[in-house]
């Protein structure tokens, strides 16, 4: 951004405005908005336009999560107790949580993926771009408990940006954020 912007006005400079991205309905994207305070009165807003041409500014929460919940974590929280319990768990127990690590984050020519099952299971790890693209499919298949898996991801090839790394299992899907930087 060049400068100041008074809230609501959307249009002062033109790197307000990013370059369309067409986006698939029924699939989810990585937004990321960075943001430094200055004086106390600043903001941050991002607004997108319809396929219709109505202009949504800001995007309504509704359409809007925090970055790593996914809807088999939202199924999963409301089971009740036991997923309290579990998510208690997982935050406390390096051998109960999946465990999963990316490092280093950010990274330039390669970067190691890590994750634990807390029961063995089937599992994937995949790597996105943030327009939910698969880059790489890194693992898929049976993993016992506890027993750490392994990978490397070369950046051989992948352009300098955001991607997601997501774990899924059984129960969970697990997902962190990875930057690829010259």
């Amino acid at each position: 951004m060049s400068g100041y912007t008074n809230y609501g006005e959307w249009n002062k400079y033109s790197t307000q405005q990013s370059a369309p991205v067409a986006l698939l309905a029924g699939h989810r994207y990585y937004v990321e908005a960075q943001h430094v305070e200055i004086a106390g009165d600043d903001f941050v807003a991002v607004g997108w336009t319809l396929p219709d041409g109505t202009v949504e500014t800001p995007i309504a929460g509704a359409h809007l999560m925090p970055f790593g919940f996914t809807a088999a974590s939202a199924i999963s929280q409301t089971a009740g107790a036991n997923a309290a319990q579990a998510s208690a768990a997982d935050a406390t127990s390096p051998t109960a949580a999946p465990g999963l690590s990316v490092y280093p984050n950010p990274f330039t020519r390669q970067t190691t993926l890590a994750f634990a099952l807390p029961q063995a299971g089937q599992a994937t790890l995949d790597v996105y771009d943030v327009q939910n693209r698969l880059v790489r499919r890194l693992f898929t298949g049976s993993a016992e408990a506890g027993e750490r898996q392994w990978f490397t991801l070369e950046g051989a090839g992948l352009p300098v940006g955001v991607y997601l790394v997501r774990l899924v299992t059984s129960s969970r899907v697990y997902t962190q954020k990875l930057m690829r930087i010259d």
